[in-house]
């Protein structure tokens, strides 16, 4: 049997999902496209150089972010995402109904003009987030590539999703653009942060 390690950026991405949260489960659910880009990003920006899993990784193949409306994007991220639903490792609900104050937060990252237009009931229905997670033959091939880290990874990775994962969107956007402002430089919505 082929020793199992960490060495693209599709097992980085299967990690971050993986990972414990505050719910300390693995497996814990990402909720939202830009919340999962934007953790991808400060995955790379702030703990895979500093980790021995990245060792394995060649660092030229990781995925690349440019800013975009939303701050930094990778369309690498949601082709790895695709294909990981493709091969039935990871799943995509079709959304999670948002609380009356996570729809105040998103009417500020989306067209308040066309929000206006709609019904509430609409609205709500419009804000709908995709929820990540891993499937039973993603959380089976990843529990094996999380067993190769070493306990001080694992404990990095766990607090890296705990605190990044339970922020507001809102506030992880003005972490994300006050931290990274080169990144933010083609949003939309920097300035209603």
């Amino acid at each position: 049997m082929t020793e199992m390690k960490v060495d693209n950026p599709k097992d980085l991405l299967l990690l971050l999902l993986y990972s414990p949260g505050q719910t300390r489960n693995v497996n814990e659910k990402i909720v939202g496209r830009t919340r999962l880009m934007k953790l991808m990003y400060l995955f790379y920006e702030e703990l895979a150089d500093h980790i021995r899993f990245s060792r394995g990784v060649d660092q030229s193949t990781y995925h690349t972010f440019r800013p975009f409306h939303f701050g930094p994007f990778s369309k690498e991220v949601y082709d790895d995402i695709q294909f990981l639903e493709n091969i039935n490792f990871v799943k995509e609900d079709s959304g999670e109904e948002l609380s009356i104050a996570e729809f105040a937060e998103a009417r500020l990252f989306y067209d308040e003009a066309l929000v206006e237009r709609l019904e509430l009931d609409e609205a709500e229905t419009y804000y709908l987030e995709p929820v990540f997670n891993l499937k039973e033959e993603g959380l089976k091939f990843t529990e094996k590539l999380y067993a190769t880290l070493i306990d001080s990874d694992k404990k990095r990775l766990a607090e890296f999703k705990k605190t990044y994962n339970s922020l507001p969107l809102a506030t992880l956007l003005r972490y994300v653009y006050s931290k990274y402002p080169e990144s933010a430089v083609e949003s939309k919505i920097r300035d209603a942060l």
